[in-house]
């Protein structure tokens, strides 16, 4: 599979971890999604092919992201850098 696509739903980490059985997902979006927290990230950490991802939006923040260490292939990350409250604030790494 290439690519999951998820905006404004109900999936939470139970969800993300369902997703990380996924073999060979290049890109991820899981945008604007608050019941999405860190501890799913053992299960992101899992989709070594991951290009791409995007977690904007979700209980995820910057200073978590660092236990991604196998995500090697990984070239463009969105994400929340904090807790905030303007929508037009949307950083790429």
């Amino acid at each position: 599979m290439g690519s999951i696509y998820l905006k404004e739903t109900r999936v939470t980490d139970e969800g993300v971890k369902l997703i990380s059985n996924v073999k060979q997902l290049k890109h991820l979006t899981l945008m604007k999604h608050e019941d999405i927290t860190k501890a799913c990230l053992p299960y992101l950490n899992n989709l070594t092919d991951l290009e791409y991802l995007d977690i904007w939006r979700t209980k995820i923040r910057l200073e978590d992201i660092t236990v991604l260490k196998d995500l090697k292939n990984l070239k463009e990350l969105h994400i929340s850098p904090h807790d905030e409250g303007v929508e037009e604030s949307r950083d790429a790494i």
